[in-house]
């Protein structure tokens, strides 16, 4: 049976926002940017989505991947709809993973992205992108996540009873911040990413402020190079 509730308190949440003070209408709108075949976006997002209507009486548009039929499916990498709401969101939340967008949606992402407007990336938003066949968009699959969200896909700890033992424990070290208000050590159900530490650094003035301590690791004979503790937000 697919477990939903602990691949959203998995996520591995990179905020990124330049330093415009954006001011959002009474109704906020928020633009959901779906394409994830490893930890199905698609079932989780519409839920968190469902929250924020109810909680911020947010306008809500959801974009997923949608096959040739006009069904959802997360497995079309080279298609995702409603694209163009983008264009009056007040906050874009993507959790993609390897998609390879033609030119006409793309587009809306990347705009979103330079006008400076605030945007959340989930987990594997750190490859959001996989162009293998074309040179011109090579550096959407590096150089993009690492600039707009910090970092870009390097590793993880390791699968080890996927779903039924905890990988990661979660935590605030010594850092409080108002998005953490509530937030306690909790247990994560999935593997930590490594995007800190070794020969990797996060980008930029990227800010920390949860971590994750991976309770099984695959690299015990590299933890100068991928430690146990890793930023997860």
């Amino acid at each position: 049976m697919f477990k939903l509730t602990p691949l959203i308190l998995v996520i591995i949440v990179i905020i990124s926002c330049n330093n415009k003070m954006i001011q959002p209408s009474s109704q906020p709108h928020i633009v959901f940017v779906m394409g994830d075949d490893e930890y199905r976006s698609e079932e989780s997002m519409p839920m968190l989505a469902k929250i924020l209507q109810r909680e911020l009486n947010a306008k809500v548009t959801l974009c997923f991947p949608v096959d040739s039929n006009g069904y959802i499916n997360p497995n079309t990498k080279d298609k995702i709809i409603n694209l163009e709401a983008l264009k009056s969101a007040d906050l874009m939340v993507m959790f993609c993973r390897f998609r390879a967008l033609p030119d006409d949606q793309l587009k809306y992402i990347l705009d979103y992205a330079d006008s400076g407007k605030p945007m959340v990336g989930f987990r594997t938003t750190t490859h959001a992108f996989q162009y293998n066949n074309d040179k011109s968009k090579e550096y959407l699959n590096y150089e993009w996540p690492q600039k707009v969200f910090g970092q870009q896909w390097i590793t993880h700890h390791g699968h080890f009873d996927d779903g039924d033992k905890p990988h990661t424990s979660v935590f605030k070290k010594e850092i409080d911040h108002k998005i953490l208000t509530g937030v306690k050590i909790f247990d994560a159900y999935s593997w930590l990413y490594h995007v800190d530490g070794g020969n990797w650094k996060l980008y930029g003035d990227s800010k920390p402020i949860l971590f994750g301590k991976a309770l099984k690791t695959n690299h015990e004979k590299e933890l100068d190079k991928f430690p146990l503790t890793n930023p997860v937000a």
